[in-house]
Parts: structure tokens; sequence; C-alpha cells
């Protein structure tokens, strides 16, 4: 009995010793496993890209709007015995205007915005206008008269307020508080692994304070590679509190970069004369559009027309560029066509426009830019475009486009569906594409595989722009601006910041820039 007592004894002793041996080796395997733990690359890949991109942009898409026709809706009546034709006359030269005068100015001057400036109730109606008017009556009485380029100024600087940049006062735009992308001059290289975002130096891995991850924007390497680079959005006097260096560690040591601030850059041109219209070509068999403008006349007509034809060419291509840099815009409709000829559907923006129809086109100077409106598109002529038209007649009837009149104010509203196409197209952007070609990329961010490259857009699409000027009676100040607005899901602070680009570049060749990122993918 002693005997086998011991002998368990001892049996228990070892087995208990073995398990601890095995354990403290198996202690031993892991702490050496995560010492050689191997670092993994998180490279991004142009599938990545698309994938993220499609899917922010369908979510967004389907759900509700954001801002709807109804809640910006007044019911301001129009008096129209105010309004008598002949009040106004075309520009003249005037060199000074008592203080009645100017009086009478503003006062016509906010009962025009109140019946046909389509942004007036979004800016706050009455109770913002009203009180702005009073500001500038006061200031008024102040002085005996002033001269017709000192009201203009102080009519700029109380309605500075309207984040609308088709707004302007003898040919003066509003001062918007602006915002670009300012990026690092050298164009550090970024990359992230498992560890976190590093850029080389010394062939060496150094790594950032995940702090900076916010100011890290996806960019292209010259050989094609998706990195990061170091872009931020802000406005001049945010960009003087943008950080002079780089913090970067490795392990226990650290060092610094010296980062040097500028605004992005990829403008075309700094002449007209050197920008062509339109222009195609291929480049290893990826068809290249040019774009500069969608305002038709009978200048712009034949390049028009051949830019909505050559969507034809596009059509089979797995991947195509469209270059809307320096495209300040013109008419919706070139884009509309465009999309159709490419697509085969109408390709509608996710929007709500509020129309005010109190017809006030006696009161313009007379001095019509050369540009077609949307009543004679008619004359733009298309082989497709009685297709076209009952295609959109068909949209009415399904109910996704719906429209309403009365009371002197029209509401239009866009539900479009999503549209899945396997073909690639990178659109390129700059902050000279605006207005008509801002809301030609509305339309795109509406179909799969599209990707923006460049820089912001410009932000000119809240509300539109009539043509000519309204003229005020004594001074003969012109003013400018749109009888709609644009309700879309980006409204907010939209003129100030634009569509934002996807990928961003600085500096480089855009166009050489997509197409070796795709080459680099599709080796």
């Amino acid at each position: 009995m002693t005997t086998n007592h011991r002998s368990k004894s001892l049996i228990s002793k070892t087995a208990h010793r073995n398990w601890i041996f095995i354990l403290l080796a198996g202690l031993l395997v892991l702490l050496l496993t995560s010492c050689n733990k191997k670092i993994v690359d998180e490279p991004v890949t142009l599938d990545l890209v698309l994938a993220k991109v499609n899917e922010e942009r369908k979510t967004e898409l389907e759900e509700p709007s954001k801002y709807l026709a109804e809640d910006y809706l007044s019911s301001n009546q129009v008096e129209f015995s105010f309004f008598e034709k002949g009040e106004v006359s075309t520009p003249g030269e005037v060199s000074y205007v008592s203080q009645e005068e100017i009086s009478e100015d503003v006062d016509f001057l906010f009962r025009l915005m109140k019946y046909n400036y389509g942004c007036y109730t979004y800016f706050g109606g009455d109770e913002v206008f009203l009180k702005v008017k009073e500001e500038i009556i006061k200031e008024v009485k102040l002085r005996e008269g002033m001269e017709p380029e000192e009201l203009a100024n102080l009519l700029l600087q109380k309605l500075s307020f309207l984040e609308d940049s088709h707004f302007s006062i003898n040919h003066k735009h509003l001062k918007l508080d602006e915002k670009y992308y300012y990026t690092d001059n050298n164009q550090i290289e970024i990359r992230k692994d498992s560890i976190g975002f590093y850029t080389l130096m010394d062939n060496k891995r150094w790594y950032l304070d995940p702090e900076m991850d916010q100011d890290l924007q996806l960019t292209i390497a010259d050989s094609g590679e998706l990195v990061y680079g170091l872009y931020t959005l802000v406005n001049e006097t945010e960009s003087k509190a943008l950080p002079d260096t780089l913090e970067l560690s490795r392990g226990k040591k650290d060092r610094e970069y010296q980062i040097g601030w500028s605004i992005t850059d990829t403008k075309i041109s700094d002449t007209d004369e050197d920008n062509q219209i339109y222009q195609f070509s291929e480049n290893d068999r990826i068809p290249v559009v040019s774009l500069n403008t969608c305002v038709l006349n009978n200048e712009t007509t034949d390049d028009l027309k051949k830019f909505v034809m050559d969507a034809e060419k596009l059509k089979d291509k797995k991947v195509a560029v469209l270059d809307l840099r320096d495209n300040h815009g013109g008419l919706c409709q070139i884009g509309d066509l465009w999309l159709y000829h490419l697509t085969g559907k109408i390709v509608l923006p996710k929007v709500d426009k509020i129309t005010l129809q109190c017809d006030m086109s006696y009161y313009k100077s007379g001095i019509e830019p050369n540009t077609m409106t949307e009543d004679n598109f008619s004359t733009f002529k298309v082989d497709f475009i009685n297709e076209y038209k009952n295609a959109m007649q068909d949209l009415f009837l399904e109910g996704i486009i719906t429209g309403v009149n009365s009371d002197n104010k029209s509401i239009m509203k866009y539900r479009p569906s999503w549209l899945d196409r396997d073909n690639i197209l990178f659109v390129l952007i700059n902050k000279d594409t605006y207005s008509a070609a801002e809301y030609f990329l509305l339309q795109l961010s509406t179909i799969s595989n599209v990707v923006f490259v460049g820089t912001n857009s410009n932000g000119c699409m809240t509300g539109d722009s009539l043509n000519g000027d309204y003229i005020l009676p004594h001074s003969k100040v012109m003013i400018r601006y749109g009888n709609s607005l644009y309700l879309t899901d980006q409204i907010q602070n939209f003129d100030t910041r634009g569509f934002l680009p996807d990928i961003c570049l600085e500096g480089k060749d855009p166009v050489a820039s997509v197409l070796q990122c795709y080459q680099y993918y599709n080796q």
C-alpha cells in the first residue's frame, strides 16, 4: 500500500513537471512567434478604390433626400404694379447718385430678389434679407450720396452671406470663404502596412503619427501605384495654421519631415487661346475626351455636337478619360445628351429644383451673352434627339421625374436609380470646373466605376445664372443671379467647397497619371 502510494505520488509530480514544461515551451514559442511576426503590407488597389467609391455613392443615392423643395417654398406674391415696364433701362454713365436715389435702388433690388431670386428662401427669406436691407439703408443715410461703384461695393459687402457663386454685382462675384486643397510641395509618398502609415527614407520605414491620418488622401505615384499623399482641404486663413513638420518614428527613434504647403494646381492653361473647346484622342486604345465649355452658341455648336456624338466611341471601352478641367459650364443638356448616347439611358442627378417663374426679362440690360437657353435647345440637332425626348417623357410617366407648377413657382424632382457599368471612367476636375460642369459631375456620381481625379471643383451650383443683368434705375449698378435653387445632398457649404476628388493630384499631367495608374494595375 505504501509503495503504490509513493509510486503514484512520483508519477503525479512527474506529470505536473511535464505540464509545466509544456506550458513554458508553448509560451516561449508564442513569444518568439510574436517577436518575429511579419509586417504585412496593406496596398491600395484600383479595384478597392472603385468598390469603395461605388458603395459610398450608391448608398447616398438610395437614402432619402436630405433637403426637400417643400421646405424652401415661400408664399410671396408678385406685386406686378410695382414692376412697370421701362422702369429699368440699358446701362448708362452715372457719376454720382443722391441718398434718395440710392434708397430707391436698394428698395427696388430687394423687392426684385424677393420675387425672382431662386435662393431667396434658402438663404433666410424676408427675416434675413429685410434685416440686411435695413443695414444698407442705415449706412446710406449717413451720407448725402455716393458713386455707383461705392454702392456696388457696399452691396457686395452686405450680401456676402450668400453662398451663391453665380451672384454678381457689376460683374464682381461675392467674396466667398473658398476652400482649396493644399498639398506638400515635395509630394512625399506614403503607404500603409499592419503597423500604420509609413514613408520610406534611406530604404527604411518611418511611421507617421496616427493623428495625421486626416490629412492623407489617395494620389498616384510616378509609377502609377496608388499611394497616399499629404492633402488637406482648408481656406486661406486655415492654411496658415497647417503644421510645418511631420513627426516620424521608427521604434525608439524619431525624426522630422519639413512640409511645404501650397495650393494644389492642375490648371490646363493660363490663356483661353491655348485651349480647344473639344478634343478626342486615344492612348493605347484608351479614349481621352476633353471638353472645356458647355456654352452653346454659334461658335461652339459644331464642337459640342461632335462631343455628344463621339460618346459612342466610349461605349465598349474598358476604360476612358473625361477631362472637365477648366470647364466653366453652360447648358446642362450637353451632359444629358452625352450620357444618354454613352449609356442608352437618361442619367439624372439626385436633386430638387425650385424655380421662381416671375418674368422680369424686360428689366435686363439688353446685353445678352451669345448663349442658347433651354427653351431653344431644340435647335441643337443630333440624330437621336427625338429618342432622347421620348425617354425623358417616359421618366415623367413612371414618376421618376415629377413636376409641379403653381403660384409663379415650379418644382422639379429627380429620383434616379443606380446605373451599373463595367467600364471605368476617370473624370478629371479642378478648381476651374464649375456650374453646368458640376451638374454633369452630379449625374456622373450615379454611375458605377466613375472616379473623380484632380482637386476639388469650384463650387458653383446652388443657384443658377440667368443671361443678362438687372439694372438698378438710378445708379445703373448691374445685378446678376438666377431664379432657380438646386437642392442636393451636397448643398451645405457646396459653393465654398465643390465636389471632392476620389484621387488627388498636384502639378502632374493628370491624363498621363491616370493612364499610368490603369496600366500599373492591369499589366
